[in-house]
């Protein structure tokens, strides 16, 4: 489609044209983070995006997958629970979709929690638009739309699930999340689909397919991160591990042991660390250790119960049966001394390299009991429950670090490289944002300088010896530190309502220079020489973007050699007559086939 425009009104594009050159430069996109938090085992924060339209669903941010798994609102019919979770976070209506692909000929079904068994029937893929609330939608995103999956614990009992999970793309994908077959009633045809990092480092919107996340906590406070195509710098402390990948059905790390460290003050337990726990009673552990998945769609770390029962020794729990999951005595004085202590579950991961490359060092994740004392809610439990989250699981279960584990982890990845990253994340005492960009080749990313210990200062309590002796409760840690003043303790989506109000106030003020301009020229002329031929101004009719246009690079994409120009110099020229064409980027997509292989499960 082609518009024609008056002389005068090809000046005034021109130089906002010069305008668009500075502000079109690829930037880390964040994600939107809910005010609310869910599930009936955390609560855990989640963060928002948009399928299709105007359909807004909360869930929780994943990372080696490139699928996305989420509710419809068939869900809610086909479980008798009141309420129903699912509809607590968002359902997602296929028949309110304009967006939404045919679904695939072939069924799949491959939990979307590694950690946890998940009963289903089988799905058909569905493909639609994804959008993080930026206005830069995603389409042809691989879907799974769940009616009917339930978690089943050890008991056998199946309960309803609460929030889907989003894949943040997978090793060796690029822009494709894959394909598959739809039929209709004359022919078969492949729907090519699309990771969300890879298709937005495809269009340029950002530098890489990569993503940088720290999940947060709900208690204590603390706000979580996800940015792609690169990372807040602050969420990271100490040394980073670098993994190598080829799959996303690998597992990432191999745990080499648990222990509990006391940080700061006394101890209520008379020690101050005590380590080898991961074999305690089970000297059939590999020395290798143990492989392990990092997964933020699972909710606890799932370890053999001789594991989690060496660790529980030590603390004031009962072991629940029926979900394999350790309650808190909660009357015990112990409990409160320990949740509430400067102290620490400490894991030792070594990076698993399914390619047998270069292996980094050792590095240790240190997950405070602050946070190890998680609440449990119906439809799990009648009442709600403190529990601790070693997770012992079933014969199907996979080894697997949760988002109990990632409240204190960063992870991160570049699919570009076939790179992951993990590294401890800070305590609520976080500095403000400093976002770096990942590069397209980088196998390597940079922590902070921050210490460790005082980023958690105010937040648990360093216990003198005559609490530590207490045979009574004592009493919780009063926060005193927090971090940063001003703009910069907004919440993220506050800055960027900022930044954007700025970017629109310079949009504006070239509109209104351009304008005075123009203005000035008709004083100076009587009789205008660009008036149309009727005598009267035809309006400026604004050209609209063919839908595929929208997730397309800025057509004032800066060039090598180009440098942004200010407004004050940008100088108004005559151009000659000329048309502004519509045209569309076309991009080639490399097709894959998404293998439904179950990884090993769970031995003790």
């Amino acid at each position: 489609m082609a518009y024609r425009f008056s002389s005068r009104t090809k000046r005034i594009l021109l130089c906002l044209k010069f305008i668009g050159l500075a502000n079109s430069a690829s930037a880390p996109i964040s994600a939107s983070w809910s005010k609310r938090t869910f599930g009936p085992d955390g609560p855990w924060p989640a963060i928002e995006i948009n399928i299709a339209d105007n359909q807004t669903i909360t869930i929780y941010p994943g990372n080696q997958s490139p699928l996305a798994y989420v509710f419809t609102d068939e869900y809610c019919d086909n479980n008798l629970t009141s309420p129903c979770f699912p509809a607590q976070a968002g359902l997602y209506n296929v028949d309110e979709s304009a967006s939404v692909s045919p679904e695939s000929d072939s069924g799949f079904w491959q939990s979307y929690m590694s950690g946890v068994d998940v009963e289903s029937i089988t799905y058909r893929f569905r493909a639609d638009t994804v959008d993080f609330q930026k206005g830069m939608p995603i389409p042809n995103v691989m879907m799974l739309p769940m009616n009917a999956s339930f978690a089943e614990y050890p008991d056998g009992t199946w309960y309803p699930l609460s929030v889907g999970c989003l894949g943040l793309g997978s090793a060796r994908q690029g822009e494709g999340g894959g394909f598959f077959s739809t039929t209709n009633a004359t022919n078969t045809t492949n729907v090519n689909t699309s990771t969300i990092p890879g298709y937005l480092s495809d269009h340029e919107y950002i530098s890489s397919n990569s993503f940088g996340m720290h999940l947060g906590s709900s208690y204590p406070k603390m706000d979580g991160s996800l940015y792609l195509g690169g990372y807040d710098q602050n969420r990271l402390i100490g040394d980073v591990m670098t993994i190598g990948h080829t799959s996303f059905l690998a597992p990432q790390v191999a745990l080499e042991d648990i222990s509990i460290q006391v940080v700061e003050g006394a101890s209520p337990w008379g020690f101050t660390t005590r380590d080898g726990l991961l074999r305690q009673a089970n000297d059939t552990i590999s020395p290798d250790g143990l492989l392990m998945y990092v997964d933020s769609c699972s909710p606890y770390f799932s370890l053999p119960k001789s594991t989690c029962d060496a660790i529980t020794s030590y603390l004031p729990v009962t072991y629940n049966e029926k979900l394999g999951l350790y309650f808190w005595d909660t009357d015990s004085a112990n409990y409160s001394k320990i949740v509430y202590s400067a102290s620490s579950l400490v894991f030792t991961l070594q990076p698993f390299n399914i390619d047998n490359s270069t292996k980094s060092e050792n590095i240790t994740i240190s997950v405070p009991f602050r946070h190890l004392n998680l609440t449990l809610e119906p439809p799990l439990v009648p009442t709600t429950q403190q529990y601790f989250p070693c997770y012992t699981g079933t014969e199907r279960s996979v080894y697997t670090l949760g988002r109990a584990f990632l409240q204190d982890a960063f992870l991160g990845a570049n699919w570009d490289s076939d790179t992951e990253w993990l590294a401890q994340a800070p305590g609520p005492n976080v500095r403000d944002a400093s976002i770096v960009e990942i590069g397209a080749g980088d196998i390597s990313i940079g922590s902070s300088s921050m210490d460790w210990k005082e980023s958690w200062s105010g937040h648990w309590k360093a216990l003198t010896p005559e609490e530590a002796a207490a045979t009574t409760s004592i009493s919780p840690p009063i926060p005193t530190n927090t971090a940063g003043s001003g703009i910069d303790k907004l919440p993220l989506p506050a800055k960027a309502g900022i930044g954007m109000g700025v970017g629109v106030f310079l949009l504006l003020l070239g509109f209104f220079t351009a304008w005075k301009i123009v203005q000035s020229r008709k004083q100076r002329n009587k009789v205008p020489t660009d008036i149309a031929t009727d005598s009267e101004e035809t309006p400026i009719e604004k050209p609209q973007l063919h839908p595929d246009r929208i997730s397309s690079p800025s057509p004032y994409q800066m060039e090598d050699n180009q440098r942004p120009i200010e407004l004050a110099q940008c100088e108004i020229i005559e151009l000659e007559d000329t048309q502004i064409h519509d045209d569309k980027k076309t991009n080639s997509i490399d097709n894959f086939s998404v293998s439904p292989e179950k990884p090993t499960s769970m031995v003790d």
